[in-house]
């Protein structure tokens, strides 16, 4: 059948058309944007029947706290400022058995503290106790 005209109201959509010749009046579909969709679906063969596998290869260089990290116990004095340059995060653990002590962080007082305190030092962060009995480091 050949139609020299449709309107949108006298077609059926969900029926199968063939067309020859040449579209006029077309939008302009180069630069569809899936955000200007407000509601229907997709049919199915529109998507690949299997995706790529997932993996890790674009993950490397990642220097998230704890990994290829391990605890030690460090030697750490009151009242001495230590900095983190190790260029990642790092975590302390800090035991004191004799009352409360103050945890200094970038020169800002945070706060008394008693029997144990754990925290993380950004890499250029600095820390120091006025009281200390045992320290843990992961780094």
């Amino acid at each position: 059948m050949t139609l020299s005209k449709i309107q949108a109201e006298s077609m059926n959509l969900a029926d199968t058309y063939d067309f020859t010749g040449t579209v006029s009046g077309a939008a302009d579909l180069s630069s569809l944007n899936a955000s200007n969709l407000t509601s229907g679906t997709l049919p199915d063969a529109r998507f690949p029947s299997t995706l790529p596998a997932l993996n890790g290869s674009a993950l490397t260089n990642i220097s998230s706290i704890g990994v290829g990290q391990t605890w030690s116990s460090v030697s750490r004095s009151a009242n001495v400022t230590y900095t983190n340059n190790s260029g990642r995060a790092i975590a302390m653990r800090l035991a004191y058995h004799s009352g409360l002590s103050v945890l200094f962080f970038n020169g800002t007082d945070t706060g008394y503290w008693d029997y144990g305190i754990s925290f993380i030092v950004p890499n250029g962060s600095s820390w120091k106790v006025n009281a200390i009995t045992y320290a843990w480091e992961l780094s």
